[in-house]
């Protein structure tokens, strides 16, 4: 009798937490997407972010909104550049407490890529791999690797 009360609480705890967590899911994947609409409608990912001395790649929306350390990292004077060579200024969301795209600044060529990321690099190796590349997405698809 105690060991069925025993399975049965069990039971309940774990379909409590197996609810919990499927409630959770569903708060996250609503912000997600209402963070799209709102910011993310024209950005494809996946995106690369510029600085002045440094760069972040992100392979997602789900990334770029729940780590923190991207956003550590991103200031006034950053840059996003989307998988299409759209580029977008960034400001401040005071919602959310993240960097959005602003807006559209024009585009970016694989050679000015290319360029402003050579500085960045560290290793000759990841140079002249970064410089046999022919578009925005074979770069962006490099730097993950690296």
């Amino acid at each position: 009798m105690i060991v069925d009360w025993i399975k049965r609480k069990n039971a309940a705890i774990k379909q409590a937490k197996k609810l919990k967590r499927q409630a959770l899911t569903q708060e996250q994947e609503k912000a997600i997407d209402e963070f799209n609409s709102t910011y993310f409608a024209d950005v494809k990912f996946p995106i690369v972010i510029l600085s002045e001395d440094d760069y972040t790649a992100v392979s997602g929306l789900a990334e770029y909104y729940f780590d923190s350390d991207i956003q550590r990292y991103i200031g006034p004077s950053s840059e996003l550049l989307d998988s299409v060579d759209s580029k977008y200024n960034v400001k401040p969301d005071f919602e959310t407490g993240r960097w959005v795209p602003n807006e559209k600044t024009g585009t970016m060529n694989c050679e000015e890529l290319k360029r402003r990321l050579a500085p960045l690099l560290y290793m000759p190796k990841h140079k002249k791999e970064i410089g046999a590349k022919k578009n925005i997405r074979e770069v962006i698809d490099l730097l993950f690797e690296t």
